[in-house]
């Protein structure tokens, strides 16, 4: 008994380990849909597509992401990632709608740890603006608008790290097309 209690108390203390770590200082990875303008990606060789930037970057990374459309589905599959909109570190339900970082496919944060900040996820009518696996925590969605989207956010998460949901605005969600049972998601 007592070696099952010790066995326990080190995967608690390991888990819980994992929410407080410092990430190592990472690298800015910077994307912009019309890279030819240079209108914020002075100084960084900009990625085209988030995917992409998603792609090439490690643990403790931030991708800096610049105001334009990005039709695309984004997938997030690295732990402790910073993804920064154009309006990030602004309260969405305060802010105008001018010059944001729109993406219009949904995404799908799958790791731990993942910072989500500043963006306008819209017209993802087959899904949720926003997907969070239920194996994984310590999400942080802020400073985003959520319109138009099947579902606004379907959010999972383990536990084994907070999860934070903050100044977000969620506007005409529960777009599900064909789907009754979408109703009040």
């Amino acid at each position: 008994m007592k070696r099952r209690v010790a066995v326990l108390v080190v995967v608690v203390v390991a888990a819980f380990g994992l929410c407080l770590a410092p990430a190592r200082a990472g690298d800015v990875l910077v994307v912009d849909d019309d890279p030819h303008t240079g209108r914020c990606h002075a100084g960084h060789d900009p990625f085209t597509t988030i995917q992409a930037a998603v792609n090439a970057a490690h643990s403790g990374d931030t991708i800096r992401v610049c105001p334009g459309v990005y039709d695309e589905h984004v997938t997030v599959a690295t732990p402790r990632l910073t993804i920064k909109g154009a309006k990030a570190g602004r309260d969405a339900r305060r802010r105008g709608r001018h010059g944001e970082s729109e993406v219009t496919g949904g995404v799908e944060l799958r790791e731990d740890l993942i910072t989500w900040d500043g963006f306008l996820i819209r017209d993802n009518t087959a899904g949720p603006g926003i997907y969070t696996s239920p194996r994984f925590s310590g999400y942080d969605i802020r400073n985003t608008i959520f319109e138009d989207n099947g579902i606004g956010l379907q959010l999972g998460s383990n536990g084994v790290c907070e999860t934070w949901i903050r100044k977000n605005l969620f506007v005409a969600n529960n777009e599900l097309i064909g789907d009754p049972a979408g109703a009040g998601n």
